[in-house]
């Protein structure tokens, strides 16, 4: 995974899914939508945003699935554990000496 993410990507770190998956399903909204997060039986993480029209297509979706989360769509109410932003490589910097005239850089 690492090697497809760029400098300054931003990463949301979220609680590990939820085994029951049944639970997630039965805690999803009664109106609205919500973003529906889930581990399929060959490990693969996969999601849909789905609203209340299309719980039960969603549940036969995701009937074989290993765990599984709901997060709400409103930023406001959505709380990962972490937003890191991978930092971008820093250029090399010149070694700089006592005898280094500051503003100048060392000659190699």
């Amino acid at each position: 995974m690492r090697s497809g993410l760029c400098p300054r990507d931003l990463l949301t770190v979220w609680p590990d899914l939820n085994p029951d998956v049944g639970t997630v399903l039965a805690t999803l909204p009664e109106e609205g939508s919500a973003e529906f997060v889930w581990e399929a039986q060959d490990g693969t993480i996969r999601h849909a945003v789905v609203d209340d029209t299309e719980y039960q297509e969603l549940a036969t979706l995701v009937a074989d699935a290993r765990a599984a989360c709901a997060l709400p769509m409103y930023i406001d109410e959505r709380h990962p554990l972490r937003r890191p932003a991978r930092q971008r490589r820093r250029a090399a910097r010149p070694v700089v000496t006592p005898f280094t005239p500051v503003g100048h850089r060392p000659v190699a």
